[in-house]
């Protein structure tokens, strides 16, 4: 997939955050943050803007099925 957006981690804390996550959770990890760079559209429920912070965003990691079922349906 061609990347639409980079994706920059804050400091350490997702290296220490990704280090400290089960394999399962780790590949979920892997899968939602390619969703979200290759993605043009991202659903709300997984991509939140920081709130007071510019250009920062969280990105919320739930069942990769979910995501890949609503990013068709538009």
């Amino acid at each position: 997939m061609e990347a639409v957006r980079r994706i920059k981690v804050f400091k350490s804390y997702y290296k220490e955050f990704y280090i400290a996550q089960t394999d399962t959770v780790r590949k979920k990890i892997d899968q939602v943050i390619e969703l979200v760079r290759c993605s043009k559209r991202i659903p709300a429920v997984y991509f939140r803007k920081i709130s007071n912070v510019s250009g920062l965003y969280e990105i919320r990691v739930w069942n990769i099925l979910n995501l890949k079922a609503y990013e068709y349906d538009y």
